[in-house]
This record gives structure tokens, sequence and C-alpha cells, in this order.
């Protein structure tokens, strides 16, 4: 078995995954990741060609790999195919983002805080926690600040409440 602690996410690589196992074939991979929502399978020549994606296109398959596993229980096979799509293909609107973003929070406990992340220091990103993560993968979502957006629309509604202080640097929603 490896150190799965050294290997990050093949769409997100700036994040660490949970696990890693090679499927039956030479070079295809199930790879579990917070930041890509979950398990997904990939070829090795979907994985090259993972470089040529912006970070919206990536939000758009990460969209794709939620979607798939939520209709059909099980992870999506990430091919060349899968990459050309999410080239093609257009984004989220703004409403659909928020939406499935109190999805992932209708889990939580009404009133108790979700920490989504901690904001850096001077030049510093923010730490995404774990939820965060997935909230960042369900609101098809490239950023803390994306997510600070969609988190001010829902909180318009009156669905959550924003929870950031000036003095505390992590920012969290509480469901209302």
């Amino acid at each position: 078995m490896t150190d799965q602690s050294t290997f990050n996410c093949s769409i997100w690589p700036e994040y660490p995954i949970r696990d890693i196992r090679r499927v039956g074939r030479k070079n295809v991979w199930r790879i579990t990741s917070l930041r890509a929502g979950g398990q997904y399978v990939i070829t090795g020549e979907a994985e090259w060609r993972l470089g040529d994606l912006t970070e919206c296109q990536k939000a758009r398959l990460t969209t794709r790999l939620i979607d798939h596993r939520r209709q059909t229980g099980r992870p999506l096979l990430v091919g060349e195919k899968e990459i050309d799509e999410a080239q093609a293909a257009g984004g989220l609107q703004d409403f659909d983002r928020a939406h499935r973003l109190m999805e992932l929070f209708r889990h939580g406990v009404v009133g108790k805080e979700i920490i989504l992340f901690s904001q850096g220091g001077q030049g510093m990103p923010p730490t995404m926690e774990k939820i965060g993560q997935m909230a960042l993968a369900w609101s098809e979502s490239t950023t803390a600040k994306d997510l600070m957006y969609l988190c001010g629309h829902l909180a318009k509604k009156g669905w959550i409440e924003v929870k950031s202080h000036p003095t505390d640097p992590r920012f969290g929603v509480v469901m209302s």
C-alpha cells in the first residue's frame, strides 16, 4: 500500500486526496477527493489532459462528477471525452450554484455554525476546511471568494446567516 498522504487530487492538484486505488486496467485510478466532491475514476490519458483545463472548466467537470454519483451511485470514469465536454460546456448560473450549496448545507444542523475556511494572512490563500472543499465542489466555485459571494446571496434570502468577524479569520455559516 502506498502512503496516500503524498498524493494530491488529479483535478485539483493543490488539494490532498483521501484515497487512491488502481482499477483493474493499467493506468486507471479510483480517487477519493473532497475537493472533487468524492470519488471519481480517471484514465492516464485524461489525467495528462487535465492541465489543459481552466479553473472554471475543472469546476464544470467536478459538477459532472457529483451529478453522476448522485444519479447512478457510482463514480464517473473520466476519459478524454469528459475532458472535451468540460472544455465545451457552459457553467452553471449563480442561482443554480447557490441552490447546490444549500443542498450541501441542509445536511448541517440548524443553528450550528459550519466553518468553511480560515482567511490566510497577508498574501496567503485561505485554508479550506473539509466542508469548505465540499462546498467548492458542490457549488461549482473555484475560490473562497466565490463561496463568500454565494453565501451572501443565500443570506439575503434569509436561508443562512454568515458568520464572519473582523477579529476572527474564520468564515462560517449557520442554517436559518
